[in-house]
């Protein structure tokens, strides 16, 4: 009788953290509905608008002299534009990068559910995003396509591919460098609390996007996450960041 209460104690451990799992991979994202840096397979949800606030900023390096820089603030809104009941999920949004003489750009994805084609299939997106309105200066126009899954106790994994305007990633040496993997992984963490979630992403590449991040969020409420995080730029294309990312939806 005891051995077989702690097993079913256990299993209740285990389903209740593969629950908060779920729930943390639907909730907690970044703006434009990512990981730390790099797109997830997340839709946001029909009707529901994400207002987000990103800030990237070095820290120890003083001023711009000694090697210290700060991102515009990217003040973003996503929102979900089909119904629930269809198979497959879109969200479209915008970002405002202030200040910077071409602030705008656009964002678009699609995806589907984990085991929607098929019994344990894995979640899929497609999307595009950083897309600016200045030719070959913010016109980054990436195009990623990802999938993930979440296994039990791991979290969820993220893996993809992704290409954008060579006229503007390019490398250290000015060689077009626009395309490479992306590579994702997050987890809520109910050993520690119900509200925290852990991530860390990759994407390939020596340019503006290319990237190692790591995150942490702090949930408030189930519509309210501030992530803290920060990011080593490849090769050193940038010196590293520390990041803060407030997401709300409304």
């Amino acid at each position: 009788m005891v051995v077989r209460d702690l097993m079913v104690k256990r299993m209740l451990r285990i389903v209740c953290a593969a629950v908060l799992m779920l729930w943390a991979a639907r909730e907690c994202r970044a703006t434009g509905s990512g990981i730390v840096w790099i797109p997830s397979t997340d839709v946001q949800p029909s009707g529901i608008v994400r207002f987000g606030i990103d800030n990237y900023f070095s820290v120890f390096k003083k001023g711009p002299a000694s090697g210290g820089i700060a991102f515009p603030t990217d003040i973003g809104l996503t929102i979900g534009v089909l119904p629930q009941s269809f198979p497959v999920h879109v969200e479209a949004g915008f970002d405002l990068m202030e200040p910077q003489d071409s602030p705008w750009s656009v964002n678009m994805k699609a995806g589907i559910s984990e085991n929607m084609l098929f019994g344990g299939s894995p979640a899929a997106a497609v999307g595009i995003g950083s897309v600016g309105f200045k030719k070959d200066v913010t016109n980054y126009n990436i195009f990623y396509a990802v999938v993930s899954k979440i296994l039990p106790v791991v979290g969820r994994l993220t893996g993809g591919y992704y290409s954008g305007n060579e006229n503007i990633l390019r490398d250290l040496d000015g060689l077009p460098n626009q395309y490479g993997v992306i590579l994702g992984w997050d987890r809520a963490f109910p050993e520690l609390s119900d509200n925290l979630v852990l991530a860390a992403d990759y994407q390939d590449g020596v340019h503006a996007f290319g990237a190692f991040s790591i995150g942490a969020t702090w949930n408030f409420t189930k519509d309210i996450g501030v992530m803290i995080g920060y990011n080593f730029y490849n090769d050193g294309y940038f010196p590293n960041t520390f990041t803060t990312q407030l997401d709300i939806n409304i």
